[in-house]
Formats: C-alpha cells, structure tokens, sequence
C-alpha cells in the first residue's frame, strides 16, 4: 500500500492507519462490501461542448434553411449556429454547466474563524430534500459540476457523506461534485464515505508550509494538525478502497502574512 507515495509520507500513512481510530473503524465495517459499493465519479462537463451543444441544438433548424435557401457560404452558417440572440429566445433554458451551492455559513472553526474569513451569518438555511430539489432541477440536459462548499459543509454530516446524502445524490444523477472544506472533520469514517459516494475533488484550506504561520492563521495550532490529519485520513481511504479519488486539491489565499513563502510552499 502506499507506493505511490514518497518513503517519509508512506511510512507515516501506514503509521496513521494502525492507529487506535482506524483499527476501530475497520472492525465497524466490511471493507469489500465498501469497495463494491464505491460510486465512480462522473466527468464534469466542459462548458465548452455544453455552450456548443445548447448552439447546435438551439440553431441547427434555422441553418438547415440557410442551406435549403442555397447558402453556402460558411461564415454565413457559422454566424447563424453562433446567434446566442435567437438560441436565448426560445423556452430552452441554457444548461447550468458549474452550480455552486452554499450550504451553511457555520463552521466547525466557530467561534473563532480563520485570520482572513468574513463570511456573514444567515439565520435561515435550505432543508436537504430542498438542496436535493435543485440539483434534481438542473441535473438534465447536462448533468453539472457542483461545488458544495459554506461555512463548512461538512458540519451536515450525514447530509452530505452519507448513502443517501448529496454527493451520492448528486453523482447517481451523473454531476460531478467538489467539497470545498478545511478538512478538520474528516475522519476515518467520513473519509471512508466521501471516497464510497464517488466524490470527485476535494479543495482543502492550506495557507502556509509553516505550522507556526498556519496556525496564526487558523487562530490555533491544534487545528493544523487536525486538518493535515483529514488529509491523511483521505489518502489512506483511498488506498484501503482502491480508487484515486477525490483528487485533493489545496486552496491556498495569499495575503501579505504568507505571500514570501510561496514559492516554498509549492
């Protein structure tokens, strides 16, 4: 297990794993039936194909005329296929090829954020059957890539990890979907599940190679170590199920604290 890693980082997964939180998540559940289980991610959609799709369809009749008419000068059809004007005006609504949806602003960092988050509190948010609702609505023509982020989305727990939460949700109607998180809930159980629901990426927030930087950013040094340790749970709930996903992807927000090391932090 592990070889794709390099020899410090495999030997301190390895080490992760046979961890007393592992051990027992592993005992709680059937790693083969997980595996069987395990939802390949869908593709995103390119908002390429998707515009030139929606043109094509949207466009085709009045060029077909065209031609009828003895048109054949190629700029002429290619300016009728291109009318984004006509292709607009008819009850055909163009495809949501990317859906973002906030799903809370509260996060597991409350009541002190990060250094650089300004995110106002709602007092109202949606019920899951009503997130579910919408990315029914916009799953046809084209099936979406959908960012779920917040706050911290993975506060929903179930909600979104879960058999019946909304990446499977979402995945089983073919979007692709990201989680935009800061990783710190991550545990064995959730990592195990976010792979099984077929999650595509995953943007985890990390500013700085520095623990002591990271941590006046995060406002706290236990919480560097808890993010890095959903990293790794994720990494090793790769590996136990036999699949690559979710791509990890780390955001990093460059202000005037960490902008000189970045470089080095890549």
């Amino acid at each position: 297990m592990f070889e794709h890693y390099l020899p410090e980082h495999r030997k301190r997964l390895k080490a992760l794993l046979e961890q007393p939180e592992w051990q027992e998540t592993l005992e709680k559940v059937d790693l083969e039936r997980l595996k069987a289980e395990t939802l390949i991610p869908p593709s995103p959609p390119s908002q390429f194909a998707g515009a030139a799709q929606y043109l094509f369809q949207r466009n085709s009749e009045r060029v077909k005329r065209l031609i009828d008419e003895g048109v054949t000068d190629e700029e002429k059809m290619l300016d009728a296929f291109s009318d984004w004007e006509t292709a607009l005006s008819g009850d055909d609504r163009f495809p949501i090829l990317f859906l973002g949806l906030v799903l809370t602003l509260d996060c597991s960092f409350d009541p002190i954020r990060c250094l650089y988050c300004n995110q106002a509190w709602l007092p109202k948010g949606m019920e899951l059957d009503d997130w579910k609702s919408v990315i029914e609505e916009v799953a046809k023509p084209i099936p979406p890539y959908i960012y779920l982020t917040g706050g911290e989305p993975l506060l929903l727990g179930e909600g979104v990890w879960g058999d019946d939460g909304l990446v499977a949700f979402a995945v089983r109607l073919g979007c692709a979907v990201n989680i935009n998180t800061n990783a710190e809930l991550i545990t064995p159980e959730v990592a195990l599940n976010l792979v099984k629901s077929g999650l595509a990426r995953i943007h985890i927030s990390l500013d700085s190679h520095e623990p002591q930087l990271q941590a006046k950013i995060f406002r706290s040094p236990e919480r560097v170590e808890r993010v890095l340790m959903g990293i790794f749970n994720l990494q090793i709930a790769r590996e136990l199920l036999g699949v690559r996903h979710p791509q990890i992807h780390i955001n990093c927000v460059l202000t005037n604290l960490n902008l000189d090391q970045f470089p080095a932090f890549l």
